[in-house]
């Protein structure tokens, strides 16, 4: 009887704490346990631990904990881990650290075991997977996959020394692939690279490098010395010839084409090579491209003397643009006619089409390709509805996800994984999660995906899921308005439309709140530290560079740097967003080039096809939000005064 009343009792107490172990109380827990695990408090550390064991999140805890132990004594362990969690994606980065772990133990056949089981790893750990392959025998292939890192200038690490030995000892480098990296650093300026290479070099040699140095500080000069020694004598020297003439005119090109196109043809008589590898029509070709970025009109000839081989989407579409700099209609229209047939199909060259139909006088032809291209929605769609006066299309449906589906969804373990990352701010680790959840999903899922997000507030996944799913049209998921009190304050404050914050969000980050550049740019704005300080610091917000992350921080400071580019920019969001892209001094000097005074052809000639294109989205997307937010659209490019270029004034730094 007392034992029953023990039993009893200590149920009792027990239910308050079973009831007090929310979800919220565990996901404490678990950041509590992971806390006490960075700092080797152990003994808290497994208390916390035995607390969560049917959190989703537990299994984190046994990886990290394998993560933070890897030696030689728990290998076992380690292997019992990624077996019981091989779906985890965070095991993927303890499996690749135990690789380096036993490598540097030189336990290669176990490293070889694992890169073959697990292929993707193989392509991450590289270098680790030739020494394995040479420790195992296949050293023929081995040695000749480290040739190849070697030229290439790829790093390598302590494992690789015995190999490295080896392969010296077997009488690397060879003469070419010594001149082969040689050249790669040369091209790169890495002089004092060069120097520190071991290995005999003539006098003869020397002075060749000597001569690519100075070609590099003066091209024009030294092209006029070109040095008689140096001719196609033997395939290392061709390669050597090839790359400092290709370095040489690139290099002359950026500053002055028409000297660059001169001197290449100079080349091609006192340098012959063999036509066949078309290495002469290849700088033809990137000089052409250079000298019509500039909007040099002669590059137009140039682009259409190419050999048909060196024609491509890309040099079309300049020659292309130089007609249209010119204002030569004619040619634009019969250009464009005679184009492939699925290139000019496309939007864009459908628009010119009818822009050069309209130019010429032919109106009745001209309406008619506009109100076909006015059907679809996008950049292009929305210049063609301009010029009929049509309204514009935009074609939202909603996204057709089946109940079961989403039910089926919201109980997978990844899934269920994912949304308590996103509960804990982790958002990294909750997108490798969804990526790793949905790895081989059909349509179907990715549009009940699109819903799961969207009701989750996660507008990035719910953006991506709804693109895979191919429902373009689930305006909505697509475009989502998110951070709304944040873009309407900014919108306020800077006098800028709602509808051109989100569109920047929208291409900037695809409202990521922790999207980080490879430069550094920061957040849903992506903002460069330097910018951010410097808008900071007029509107008097303080903050550090972690606080560029957070949304309300984000969009002010950006939304004041856009509305900056705006005013000094005739006030056309235009040229506001090339600023914001580019940078403020480039588009001065393309404004110096090429005044505005027709948007549409301003924007389709800027130079930069990353920069052209993001104008043309934030444009697009500013305007399906005013479609959101139920307001008249705004004309893409307004009929009004423009000042000139030299009335411009850049007080701040090209910091973006």
């Amino acid at each position: 009887m007392r034992f029953v009343l023990l039993v009893i009792a200590s149920c009792f107490f027990a239910m308050p704490f079973t009831q007090a172990a929310t979800i919220e109380q565990q996901r404490d827990w678990f950041t509590q346990a992971h806390r006490a695990l960075d700092a080797h408090h152990m003994d808290r550390y497994a208390t916390l631990k035995k607390k969560l064991a049917d959190y989703p999140l537990s299994p984190y805890l046994d990886i990290w904990e394998q993560r933070k132990a890897i030696s030689g004594k728990n290998d076992a362990e380690i292997a019992a881990t990624l077996e019981l969690f091989p779906d985890i994606p965070e095991s993927d980065d303890l499996r690749k650290a135990w690789v380096k772990s036993l490598a540097e133990r030189s336990k290669w056949k176990e490293v070889a075991n694992q890169l073959e089981h697990h292929p993707r790893l193989k392509s991450k750990l590289a270098e680790l997977a030739i020494v394995a392959e040479w420790h195992s025998g296949n050293q023929e292939h081995a040695m000749t996959e480290f040739s190849k890192r070697w030229v290439n200038l790829d790093k390598f690490s302590g494992t690789s020394i015995s190999m490295h030995k080896a392969w010296l000892r077997q009488g690397h480098p060879t003469s070419e692939e010594r001149w082969s990296r040689i050249i790669k650093l040369a091209g790169k300026g890495h002089w004092r690279d060069i120097e520190a290479l071991d290995g005999p070099m003539s006098k003869q040699q020397k002075k060749w490098l000597h001569y690519w140095r100075n070609l590099q500080k003066n091209p024009q000069s030294a092209f006029a010395r070109w040095p008689s020694s140096l001719s196609p004598s033997s395939p290392v020297y061709t390669a050597l010839s090839q790359a400092m003439i290709s370095d040489g005119l690139t290099r002359l090109a950026r500053k002055d084409p028409l000297q660059a196109y001169a001197m290449l043809q100079q080349l091609q008589t006192r340098m012959p090579f063999d036509s066949s590898d078309g290495f002469y029509d290849e700088v033809a070709k990137e000089i052409a491209l250079r000298a019509a970025r500039q909007h040099m009109t002669v590059a137009a000839g140039w682009l259409e003397q190419l050999p048909d081989r060196q024609k491509s989407a890309e040099t079309r579409a300049w020659q292309a643009r130089m007609y249209m700099l010119d204002y030569d209609w004619a040619k634009l229209l019969q250009f464009i006619e005679a184009m492939p047939t699925e290139e000019q199909q496309e939007d864009r060259w459908q628009y010119w089409r009818g822009y050069a139909l309209q130019a010429r006088g032919d109106n009745e032809k001209a309406n008619a390709i506009f109100a076909a291209v006015a059907n679809g929605r996008g950049y292009y769609s929305f210049l063609g509805a301009e010029r009929m006066g049509l309204p514009y299309s935009f074609d939202n449906e909603q996204i057709a996800a089946s109940p079961a589906m989403i039910r089926e969804l919201e109980q997978r373990s990844g899934v269920i994984r994912a949304r308590e990352w996103l509960a804990l701010k982790s958002y990294s680790k909750a997108d490798r999660e969804w990526y790793a959840a949905l790895a081989a999903a059909n349509p179907d899922e990715w549009k009940a995906a699109a819903v799961i997000a969207s009701a989750w507030e996660w507008p990035e996944q719910a953006i991506r899921a709804a693109y895979r799913a191919g429902a373009m049209n689930a305006l909505e998921e697509r475009f989502p308005l998110h951070y709304q009190k944040d873009v309407l304050l900014a919108a306020k404050e800077t006098g800028l439309s709602p509808a051109s914050i989100w569109g920047v969000i929208r291409q900037e980050s695809l409202f990521n709140r922790q999207a980080l550049s490879p430069a550094g740019a920061r957040g849903l704005m992506q903002l460069m530290p330097k910018t951010a300080k410097m808008v900071a610091k007029k509107i008097r917000l303080h903050g550090g560079h972690e606080a560029l992350f957070s949304p309300r921080v984000n969009i002010r400071l950006g939304s004041h740097y856009l509305a900056d580019m705006k005013a000094r920019f005739y006030d056309q969001l235009a040229l506001a967003a090339a600023a914001y892209n580019a940078g403020p001094h480039r588009v001065k000097q393309w404004l110096e080039r090429t005044p505005f005074d027709t948007g549409e052809i301003w924007v389709e000639t800027i130079p930069f096809n990353e920069t052209r294109h993001y104008v043309q989205q934030v444009m697009a997307n500013a305007t399906v939000y005013e479609w959101r937010q139920q307001q008249a659209p705004t004309r893409k490019f307004p009929v009004q005064a423009i000042v000139e270029p030299s009335q411009i004034t850049l007080n701040s730094p090209d910091l973006l």
